[in-house]
């Protein structure tokens, strides 16, 4: 009996030997395939001044993708693909960008027959990205180029820093600077986000990274490639969101002003010339309702207008001195300021903590 039992498990150890063999040649060729697709992306902003970061193909045409924020304001964008028997950078063009997802479309200025034949395919499918899978991460991180990292998704569904508007995956793969721009795979070797920011609380060596999702990534990829620019809608007002202590300071700030309990977003610095204002919104109306569905925090009317298209009108139930009313609201396009984004570059450039804000504005 104890010799069948031996011969058994032995039988099993080598069955999961061969498997974990089989798994381990894969696992490899993914990677080596994924790593010729990534590219170091230098940035000249003004002569003698620029930065670095990670790309990657998307086409076999010369498209690519990396951060808005490495190659902001730039005038010279340099790639280098993984060849140590051939060097050479080649130069890439922006074609367009979308700042508030932070992505940036690139095209190498090069023959197609110069390529590599590989390039990576965006996952937009957002029910094939689950928090628990494996994902692998490859960039430049701290300037120790194509270097490949391994982690979990711990949380798809995170707001990003600056934007109600995009949603990022939170994982586990260490990631710093200079893997900004660069693939986060999953095991079939699909693009499900891109690596955008880490936060390192002070005091701790261990960060968490954020990727831009894929769904996200692959709605603006189609965007830029098909109209140039990435449209949004928005409302055009700041909101705060209610809870005990804001309920407390507003009614301090404003007495006589009523403010319900704890639910809905309330509207603040509504001036007469803004879009808001023409649109009915006062200042402290609290937005509890949009086209009949709850809004309990910002996120609940953010979710639901973003997919709507610019120009169309949505009903908002408003409290108002106490009073339900009802406004027509029409959707207006999200514009990018360009002098705001260059102050926030600045401030996290001389920043060491980098916490994540609750969002306030739509």
């Amino acid at each position: 009996m104890k010799r069948y039992i031996t011969t058994f498990v032995l039988a099993c150890f080598l069955f999961c030997t061969q498997v974990t063999a089989e798994e381990l040649h894969k696992y490899n060729a993914l990677i080596e395939h994924s790593r010729d697709a990534v590219v170091v992306v230098a940035a000249e902003v003004e002569e003698g001044r620029g930065g670095y970061g990670t790309g990657f193909l998307i086409s076999a045409d010369g498209y690519l993708i990396t951060n808005y924020h490495v190659v902001h304001r730039s005038t010279i964008i340099r790639v280098w693909f993984y060849d140590e028997e051939d060097p050479k950078h080649y130069k890439a063009d922006m074609v367009a960008f979308d700042p508030v997802a932070d992505l940036a479309l690139l095209k190498l200025n090069v023959r197609e027959d110069m390529l590599p034949l590989t390039h990576l395919k965006i996952e937009g499918n957002l029910d094939r990205i689950q928090v628990g899978d494996e994902v692998i991460a490859i960039g430049h991180l701290l300037g120790l180029h194509w270097t490949v990292t391994r982690g979990h998704i711990s949380h798809a569904d995170r707001r990003a820093r600056h934007s109600v508007y995009v949603k990022t995956i939170q994982h586990t793969a260490p990631i710093n600077r200079g893997n900004s721009g660069g693939p986060l795979i999953n095991t079939e070797g699909h693009v499900i986000g891109v690596n955008t920011w880490v936060l390192i609380p002070k005091g701790q060596t261990v960060g968490v990274g954020y990727a831009v999702r894929g769904d996200v990534l692959y709605k603006s990829v189609k965007a830029l490639m098909k109209d140039g620019e990435r449209v949004r809608p928005s409302m055009g007002i700041m909101f705060s969101h209610l809870s005990e202590f804001s309920i407390k300071r507003l009614t301090e700030e404003n007495p006589g002003v009523f403010f319900p309990n704890t639910f809905g977003i309330v509207a603040s610095g509504v001036k007469e010339d803004s879009w808001a204002y023409k649109q009915g919104i006062r200042s402290h109306d609290v937005v509890v309702a949009v086209d009949g569905n709850p809004v309990n925090g910002l996120s609940d009317l953010v979710d639901y207008v973003m997919h709507l298209p610019v120009g169309q009108a949505v009903s908002l139930l408003v409290i108002r001195e106490g009073v339900f009313t009802k406004v027509d609201y029409e959707l207006k396009k999200l514009e990018f300021d360009l002098a705001y984004y260059d102050k926030r570059l600045e401030q996290e450039e001389n920043t060491e903590e980098t916490p994540e804000p609750e969002p306030e504005d739509e």
